[in-house]
């Protein structure tokens, strides 16, 4: 019985290094490129997660904005499907910043032009949010998410018409930007 249960153990052992050294030998990454971005301002209701287009005429506090950020993933390299292999997306011309920029004063912090990503939460379910770090680390470089949202943390200090653009700078040293959008950013009721 004691060599049955060495020979079974022994028998694991190598079967388990025949796999991860097979799966060393074949995996590959699933590469990819982002090559546009786009923003969409919404609204977000306290307890729902259901969002609705942002109208600015609607005169909402800045803390009921949401933003939609989508950044599509075309596909360069299809990695080979093994099942001992783990999916790995990654990257091909990684993300190495991103800002949101406005033509107005949001606040004495920040001054037309500073990044607002500064002061914002990300969250890709409306229940966990994380800062602007973990989201380039975790989210746009290394997942096959194609959307995330995010709000901004602090106050506006004037009741302005802002145009926000969003720019994404690339390790090419090129740098992807959305259009301006204009949105009422006004401060807490």
């Amino acid at each position: 019985m004691k060599n049955l249960q060495q020979y079974l153990v022994v028998s694991i052992i190598l079967f388990s290094s025949l796999i991860q050294s097979s799966c060393e030998d074949k995996c590959e990454e699933t590469k990819y490129e982002i090559k546009e971005i786009s923003l969409k301002p919404k609204t977000r209701s306290a307890g729902e997660t259901l969002l609705s287009p942002w109208i600015s005429a609607n005169q909402l506090p800045y803390n009921r904005l949401m933003f939609e950020l989508s950044f599509p993933k075309p596909v360069l390299v299809f990695f080979t499907l093994n099942a001992t292999c783990p999916v790995v997306w990654t990257n091909n011309n990684r993300v190495s910043d991103i800002k949101l920029l406005s033509n107005q004063d949001y606040n004495e912090n920040f001054p037309a032009g500073s990044d607002l990503l500064e002061i914002a939460s990300f969250t890709v379910d409306n229940k966990f949010f994380f800062e602007k770090d973990l989201f380039l680390k975790d989210y746009i470089n290394k997942s096959e998410l194609t959307t995330a949202y995010f709000y901004l943390n602090e106050s506006p200090v004037d009741n302005l018409n802002h145009t926000l653009r969003f720019v994404a700078e690339l390790a090419d040293g090129n740098s992807i930007e959305t259009s301006g959008i204009n949105v009422l950013l006004k401060s807490e009721e």
